[in-house]
């Protein structure tokens, strides 16, 4: 049986594929009792990545604002990497197997890179945007 991923209410079969959403991050289809509970969700997925992104910001503009810091600036993307490893790691101990595992040292390897964390990026918003076409959110 599938359960609301909000409120964790039983779903009944006509409402299984009604609210669907795909979680970046979870790699996996997330299914919603409500439009409601659907958009509750993509707020707080839409914050956390935004709260990520900023926390990188900020330690870019410190390290470019401190001289001896200067290399630090390429880990622009490290606090919305640690996000996604976070994801990974505990689908790795949740039984997600050797998939997970090899996600999470290419999530940990694409910390220090700006192609895999543009390309999640990318997958993400795509994702929002793909929502809010196909339900009025």
């Amino acid at each position: 049986m599938i359960q609301c991923k909000q409120c964790g209410k039983e779903l009944e079969k006509e409402l299984e594929d009604k609210f669907v959403a795909f979680d970046v991050q979870k790699i996996e289809k997330e299914n919603f009792c409500s439009l409601e509970h659907l958009k509750s969700w993509r707020t707080q997925k839409i914050t956390g990545m935004c709260t990520a992104l900023l926390l990188g910001l900020i330690m870019v503009v410190i390290a470019l604002v401190a001289s001896d810091l200067r290399p630090l600036a390429i880990f622009f993307f490290l606090p919305y990497m640690i996000r996604q490893a976070s994801h990974s790691f505990a689908n790795f101990f949740s039984g997600g197997g050797f998939g997970s595992f090899i996600t999470f040292f290419l999530v940990l390897i694409g910390s220090i890179t700006f192609i895999y964390p543009i390309y999640k990026l990318y997958q993400e918003i795509a994702e929002y945007a793909r929502l809010k076409k196909v339900y009025p959110l």
